[in-house]
């Protein structure tokens, strides 16, 4: 039985080139990689990937699989925001660079609109390096706002 969690392995895989570099963003341990890898190609009863120890490869089976996984995975992502749309728990998230200078004096502002034309009321922010000084202010932007200046 393949499960999403193979699946999304798959495509990290895939993504970074090896397993060794999938294995951070996942949080798990290569091993255990390894063993979510091969019980997803038992199940399906072929290899998808070559892997040595220069990374990992797609074999033809898993180039013809890769673009129904990331189908799945894409499809279920939005059925489950379609039912926090329901409930009213959706969010959105957006991702942009900016210089310290945009971050700190007109990058706050703009959330707080963007985040106030959503009916919303918090914003969550990340940043790093210098531009983090001036990131409170983001945070505080909307409300309630969360920051992270690591």
């Amino acid at each position: 039985m393949v499960n999403t969690n193979q699946l999304r392995h798959f495509i990290e895989v895939v993504e970074r080139g090896s397993l060794a570099a999938a294995t951070g963003p996942l949080g798990i341990t290569q091993s255990a990689l390894t063993r979510s890898l091969q019980k997803l190609e038992e199940s399906l009863g072929c290899e998808l990937l070559e892997r040595d120890r220069r990374g990992a490869r797609l074999t033809a089976y898993g180039e013809s699989f890769l673009d129904h996984a990331r189908a799945v995975i894409f499809e279920l992502d939005r059925a489950g925001e379609s039912l926090k749309a329901i409930q009213g728990l959706s969010e959105a998230q957006v991702k942009i660079g900016v210089s310290p200078n945009f971050l700190t004096w007109i990058l706050p502002e703009a959330v707080a609109a963007i985040v106030a034309d959503a009916g919303g009321d918090e914003a969550a922010a990340e940043a790093d390096g210098e531009g983090a000084r001036g990131f409170e202010r983001i945070a505080g932007a909307a409300g309630d706002g969360e920051g992270d200046g690591g």
